[in-house]
């Protein structure tokens, strides 16, 4: 099934919640409905389920700054968020932490439990962080598969 990003952010709470259950999305119950809403569009770009808004062409796994531009609201600035090969701006993070934003992608994009995580503020240095860090409009956060050490596979 295909959905557009429009039709989806017009779904009252428990069709959210509905669509995040079908879609199997972790937490569903626990998240707030802004940031399961934002889970939900991301799992479905990261499915091939989310269509171009005239319904011409599924939205691309967020590769390309034009897919990105796609899938995230236009008005507000919010957070990009970087799993390679994913990259997606998502709104509703501001003044949560990067744990928040795991917990909400880790499935959808297969994010590791503990990856690396980098953290650029605005136009300021990457700086690696940790999960308790507190998002503000406009950072990026990166998280890096962690590199297998010598001797451990």
């Amino acid at each position: 099934m295909t959905y557009k990003q429009s039709d989806v952010r017009a779904m009252n709470d428990e069709q959210v919640y509905a669509l995040a259950k079908e879609l199997r999305v972790k937490d569903a119950s626990g998240m707030p409905t802004s940031e399961m809403m934002n889970a939900v569009i991301a799992h479905l770009v990261s499915r091939g389920e989310l269509i171009a808004e005239d319904g011409s062409a599924p939205v691309a796994s967020a590769k390309t700054s034009s897919s990105v531009a796609a899938v995230s609201k236009p008005a507000a600035q919010g957070i990009t968020v970087v799993y390679p090969p994913y990259e997606n701006v998502v709104q509703g993070f501001a003044g949560k932490t990067i744990g928040d934003v795991h917990r909400g992608l880790r499935e959808a994009w297969s994010i590791e439990k503990m990856p690396r995580i980098y953290l650029t503020r605005g136009d300021g240095p990457v700086t690696q962080s940790d999960m308790a860090a507190r998002l503000e409009d406009g950072d990026r956060v990166e998280f890096m598969k962690s590199s297998a050490e010598k001797g451990n596979s």
